[in-house]
């Protein structure tokens, strides 16, 4: 198995979680994944954008490491998510002292990047129809699943009018996606859940893979995904940590 995808899986598993949307009647759906990520000092849960601004003030909406904690409170979506679709949400002290088991991704672990290079990456995320629990979750019941990827021709950027420095485009195997259990998992059509999934470079080493990119959504029935590079988003978390974002 090239770069042994499953051992990255579990590295990466650690800095991800599933993103959980309970609705007033109790009903409770994986609606996306989330990338925990510290940088001045401060701790952030980083998702797609449209995942928080679909969901968050409608419905309750939950995610951890071993166990979940609700994050229904400020948080900061993109201003154009046709553009850029990464948004976060700060998090308190307390929701920190309570992810202790979770690995945060510091800003050394973060390629920013804006070229788009002929290379091999992984994306790690919780897909849907394996995060669908009942009730309010207190554990996070759901297994990742890891998936290899190559970067998209620029001949692909071109035809989508799209700009290597904001965007990443992936085209991923099918034939390497595995699960939490090692084991290869069935694909889908459309790899539902993905949305903020972090997608890591593949170097030599695990201990050398960086976070190139914040997945927004898939398209070409699935067989092309879009992700967005780190630039701005990290630009956003530097104005919130120095009180210049409102």
């Amino acid at each position: 198995m090239p770069f042994d995808l499953t051992r990255r899986g579990e590295q990466r598993a650690a800095t991800t979680s599933p993103i959980y949307a309970r609705d007033r009647d109790g009903g409770v759906e994986g609606v996306g994944s989330g990338v925990f990520v510290e940088h001045g000092g401060r701790a952030f849960v980083v998702t797609a954008s449209h995942v928080l601004t679909h969901y968050i003030n409608s419905h309750e909406l939950h995610t951890g490491g071993r166990f979940t904690i609700r994050i229904n409170q400020r948080f900061f979506p993109s201003k154009d998510e046709d553009r850029y679709d990464v948004g976060f949400i700060p998090l308190t002290d307390a929701q920190r002292a309570d992810l202790a088991d979770v690995t945060f991704v510091t800003t050394d672990r973060l390629d920013l990047s804006d070229e788009a290079p002929e290379a091999s990456y992984c994306i790690v995320g919780y897909r849907a129809d394996d995060n669908s629990p009942e009730g309010t979750p207190s554990h996070v019941v759901a297994g990742w699943s890891v998936y290899a990827a190559r970067s998209a021709p620029l001949d692909t950027y071109r035809q989508r009018q799209l700009s290597p420095a904001d965007r990443l485009l992936l085209k991923f195997d099918r034939q390497q996606l595995f699960g939490a259990d090692r084991a290869p998992v069935e694909t889908e059509d459309e790899p539902e859940g993905l949305a903020g999934a972090g997608v890591w470079s593949l170097k030599a080493t695990p201990e050398s893979d960086k976070l190139v990119a914040i997945v927004e959504s898939h398209t070409d029935s699935g067989r092309l995904l879009y992700a967005a590079r780190l630039r701005v988003l990290v630009n956003s978390l530097e104005d919130f940590v120095g009180g210049r974002l409102s």
